[in-house]
């Protein structure tokens, strides 16, 4: 197989910047796999490694021309970060090249060009170092393991494998899948923040149900998630939230709570990403799963919104099977709203997602949220905390103002109290 190719395939501006500042080096990993298959992507990730010469030498011309200082990500590793590139420098691996490249994940990330041929005018193309023949899985769509104790090196990379699966449309090879079943136990002992960032990566490419069934296919699904109730159910209720219920939430819901939604919890994860790992885990104990994404590295957010939506689906569960004209359901649809706040959508689309029929669940969730935007989203109280004291002749800050404007807001949201003439009888009657 020909194993060179036209040299400005690699080329990017900042390749060419920092050539001058390596005596010996090649472009390595995704970069390359990319690019070979003529993948453009709005940030590039660089990976380049140094054949001859030290990164401490290279480090100052590196700084001057990409014009930022790097900070080290780990032992003989610098990382230069741009407005829409990332370069990450390294000194080699071993003893050369070829063993660099076998201590790499896949074959299709074991492939490297020369720096130099890349920007060298003096030819048109650029030889490829590929001693784990990754170009020919390239080009049949493969994920093959770049040599046989891959994945014993670091379990982490069977994420990676499912990423890079799902994000070109690549098969497994068999020794990949008998590896990662074999060693997937040991994915518990990687840091969980290590997961929680390869999971993020994961959401931004693929549908997570489909991810969690390749998880599932070599044995991931518990080592990363702890037990889950009802697998096939989880898998399926996470399944029709991304392919039937997500697409519907221009119709069900408020343009501001749809905003909402897409808002990040941290940098690329959004609270939808979060909404998806919370309704794997539905059947779960609120506190779990707020557990689970903590350990995950998904910070407090995440936890607090697990709370929050497992907390309150049972209140929507139990509105279903009442009245919309009783009391009861007016002050528990208070309860819901003045608990989930923002978080109604969410609530409301695990609820479709678990529901036996979503067609026939759409009326009651439209209602609900319609009454949501309606009676809660901008409820303001008639009185202020202030105009409360007054009336009640407290001079400093009293716990009972809280309470009655807790009160208050309950009973405007009814439709008791309309008025702020209404809302000052009930301050002088009330008894904290």
């Amino acid at each position: 197989m020909e194993k060179s190719i036209h040299r400005l395939t690699f080329y990017h501006p900042v390749v060419e910047k920092i050539a001058n500042c390596l005596e010996e080096a090649f472009i390595v990993g995704g970069f390359v796999r990319d690019r070979i298959l003529g993948v453009r992507k709005d940030v590039v990730d660089i990976d380049i490694v140094i054949t001859k010469g030290s990164l401490a030498k290279a480090q100052e011309c590196l700084s001057r021309v990409l014009k930022v200082k790097p900070f080290c990500i780990r032992r003989r590793v610098l990382r230069f970060t741009g407005e829409n590139w990332q370069v990450d420098v390294s000194e080699i691996k071993g003893s050369n090249l070829e063993e660099d490249l076998r201590s790499r994940d896949f074959t299709v990330n074991a492939i490297a060009v020369s720096l130099n041929q890349v920007v060298s005018p003096l030819s048109h193309t650029a030889e490829l170092f590929d001693p784990t023949d990754g170009l020919k899985d390239l080009w049949v769509g493969l994920i093959r393991l770049a040599s046989p104790t891959a994945i014993k090196d670091d379990p982490l990379r069977i994420l990676r494998g499912v990423r890079l699966k799902l994000e070109l449309s690549f098969s497994f090879h068999r020794d990949f899948v008998k590896e990662s079943s074999k060693h997937a136990v040991a994915l518990k002992s990687v840091p969980g923040s290590r997961l929680g960032e390869e999971l993020t990566r994961i959401l931004k490419v693929s549908p997570l149900h489909k991810a969690l069934k390749e998880l599932q296919e070599v044995s991931a699904l518990e080592p990363v998630f702890g037990k889950v109730k009802g697998v096939e159910k989880a898998l399926l209720r996470v399944k029709r939230l991304e392919e039937e219920v997500f697409p519907l939430k221009e119709e069900l819901f408020d343009e501001s709570l749809t905003l909402h939604l897409a808002g990040e919890i941290l940098p690329s994860f959004t609270r939808y990403d979060c909404l998806k790992l919370i309704t794997f885990h539905a059947d779960s104990e609120p506190e779990r799963v707020a557990q689970i994404l903590k350990n995950l590295g998904f910070g407090k957010k995440s936890s607090k919104m697990a709370r929050v939506i497992l907390e309150n689906i049972e209140l929507v569960r139990r509105l279903k099977r009442l009245s919309e004209d009783s009391i009861t359901y007016k002050e528990m649809a208070y309860r819901f709203f003045s608990g989930a706040k923002s978080l109604v959508p969410c609530v409301l689309m695990l609820f479709l997602s678990e529901s036996e029929s979503i067609k026939t669940t759409i009326p009651f969730v439209k209602k609900l949220s319609a009454l949501y935007v309606e009676k809660f989203k901008n409820l303001q109280p008639l009185l202020t905390g202030c105009e409360i004291a007054k009336l009640k002749n407290l001079t400093k800050p009293h716990r009972c103002i809280g309470k009655i404007k807790s009160h208050l807001l309950k009973l405007q949201a009814l439709g008791t109290i309309s008025t702020r003439e209404e809302a000052k009888r009930f301050v002088l009657s009330f008894k904290c």
